[in-house]
């Protein structure tokens, strides 16, 4: 359900029913076994698990949990931040999303992401699940958030810290994705997870 321009209550109280009683799926963070460092750097490590038996040992990269948001906004619109990622050399148009820092909730985290790239502080929020990104050789669980946001500046696009911040409508991100200018494969499956969860709101 996208925030009518006329409302006064941006969701139904069916919210906090979601945010209890997801019935996507939801992965713990204890679900992920115990590896052995091969190398780390402040943000990844590389990590080494058994192979079967007389295969070689198999590595991956271990993350820190993430957190994406699909902010909501009146009149079926949302947001998207574009920044540059050293490691693609480019910019890339994207939702707020972050890492979870040590002693934060990944709901504290979503807050405090959609609040440091976009300005915004979300209402109300649902979680869409959590979520294995990358099964083969990523060690790190997803969380993805909805978060409806009724305060924000009445202009089309504004900068904060290094991020470029574009409110779009539903139709036109929807065609950022088609033509391959919103390309980044997780938050495509945000995308989809909130997708699902609007039909139960």
């Amino acid at each position: 359900m996208w925030l009518n321009s006329k409302s006064r209550v941006s969701v139904p109280d069916s919210f906090h029913y979601m945010i209890s009683k997801n019935p996507l799926p939801r992965v713990r963070e204890k679900t992920l076994p115990s590896y052995k460092k091969i190398w780390s750097s402040p943000w990844v490590s590389l990590v080494q698990v058994p192979g079967k038996k007389g295969d070689r040992p198999y590595h991956g990269l271990l993350q820190r949990p993430y957190v994406g948001i699909v902010p909501v906004l009146p009149g079926e619109r949302t947001i998207v931040v574009r920044q540059y990622r050293p490691i693609l050399r480019r910019h890339t148009w994207e939702f707020p999303a972050g890492t979870v820092d040590p002693g934060e909730t990944p709901l504290q985290s979503a807050r405090k992401e959609l609040r440091e790239e976009t300005g915004l502080v979300g209402e109300k929020w649902i979680r869409l699940g959590s979520f294995f990104p990358d099964t083969g050789r990523l060690a790190m669980i997803s969380y993805g958030f909805a978060a409806t946001c009724r305060q924000f500046p009445r202009r089309k696009e504004w900068k904060i810290d290094g991020f470029l911040v574009r409110v779009v409508a539903v139709r036109e991100l929807e065609q950022m994705m088609r033509k391959g200018t919103f390309r980044h494969q997780l938050h495509l499956g945000l995308w989809m997870a909130w997708k699902l969860m609007e039909k139960k709101v």
